[in-house]
């Protein structure tokens, strides 16, 4: 038995596959540019009706794995180490920074001094 019909299966005679890669992609691209959930639901199944989201509850169900996922990125570290890490980054891009601005403004007074 190589493949056996699933209710909730798109094909038969390929691996089953419950929701396509691009159908996951288009619908987080269109919720991350502002679109509502349903608007999405209605545009997607309305476009395409065999390869679009299964209902409005997947729709949400991605709005929030998104929302999740994003929010819990750079800002929030899942553990006192990340964090740890996370704080030394900033404060090492910080420092660069001010030696950078610092080595701006000497070759400027130099660049004067030669000059006056």
């Amino acid at each position: 038995m190589a493949s056996a019909q699933h209710g909730l299966s798109k094909t038969t005679g390929q691996e089953y596959v419950r929701t396509k890669h691009k159908v996951l992609t288009d619908t987080e691209e269109q919720l991350t540019s502002g679109k509502r959930p349903r608007d999405v639901y209605q545009q997607m199944s309305a476009s395409q009706p065999d390869n679009g989201p299964r209902d409005v509850c997947h729709v949400y169900n991605r709005r929030a794995a998104t929302q999740r996922h994003t929010q819990w990125q750079p800002f929030h570290p899942a553990n006192l180490a990340d964090e740890v890490q996370l704080k030394n980054r900033q404060q090492t891009k910080a420092a660069t920074r001010h030696i950078l601005v610092y080595l701006v403004l000497c070759q400027c007074f130099l660049f004067w001094a030669v000059i006056m």
